[in-house]
């Protein structure tokens, strides 16, 4: 694996600094499309989080495949024409895998799940870098089941003219059904809603990144927790 020079938590900690959506837009952007690329192979992450986004040379590169499942591949284009039944229940196993906070109510439920759960967790992401907490939380693991799967949300944000937008794709990407969840329909649904519509997915390479982790050296790695 390639050297990485810091973990997206850190976009979170910067965006604490500057609670406005648009400054988590570039990582949504971003992950949205690598999430997309994934999918197209069959690949479900299962896993996905701050720690597991990295920033190479400003971009982000999603890490960690360890608890990653391969289904049928599809292209891009044809990955949800088929029924939204087979997409949200590709896996029937009962593993309840990731980390607590990130894994989707169909998981926990053990109903069967599929390429959906990881865009629920693209949800907690976003949650988590324009409020600083995750949405679901317990002081057990049970109680945060219990609150991931019983619990609404709700998105505070301050002086921000995007709080609605925010609030909606939040609400719709943390559907307990994945059946109705955003992004169960294509990626294309998620790219096209209002909080996102104007960002410029075609041309992301030529961007320039909002944050650039700035290092002494190349061992340097300050970005990353000593622990």
């Amino acid at each position: 694996m390639s050297y990485h020079r810091a973990p997206a938590v850190w976009l979170g900690r910067l965006q604490l600094l500057r609670p406005e959506p648009g400054a988590a837009l570039g990582t949504r952007r971003e992950t949205v499309l690598a999430v997309e690329y994934l999918h197209s192979y069959g690949v479900v992450h299962r896993d996905l989080k701050p720690v597991n986004l990295m920033i190479s040379t400003g971009h982000i590169k999603v890490a960690d495949f360890g608890l990653s499942k391969l289904g049928l591949m599809r292209p891009t284009s044809d990955i949800y024409k088929v029924r939204s039944k087979y997409i949200t229940r590709e896996f029937r196993d009962n593993e309840v895998t990731g980390t607590y906070h990130y894994v989707a109510p169909e998981v926990i439920l053990k109903v069967g799940y599929g390429r959906p759960i990881d865009w629920w967790s693209i949800g907690i992401i976003l949650y988590e870098f324009l409020t600083g907490h995750v949405p679901f939380n317990g002081r057990r693991k049970k109680d945060i089941f219990t609150s991931i799967i019983t619990d609404d949300i709700t998105l505070k944000i301050k002086n921000s003219t995007s709080h609605l937008d925010a609030q909606n794709i939040m609400t719709q990407l943390l559907r307990k059904s994945p059946k109705y969840r955003l992004g169960t329909g294509g990626a294309n649904k998620i790219k096209s809603h209002p909080f996102l519509r104007k960002l410029d997915f075609e041309n992301l390479q030529y961007l320039k990144p909002r944050f650039m982790p700035n290092l002494k050296s190349e061992e340097d790695t300050c970005y990353f927790d000593s622990k």
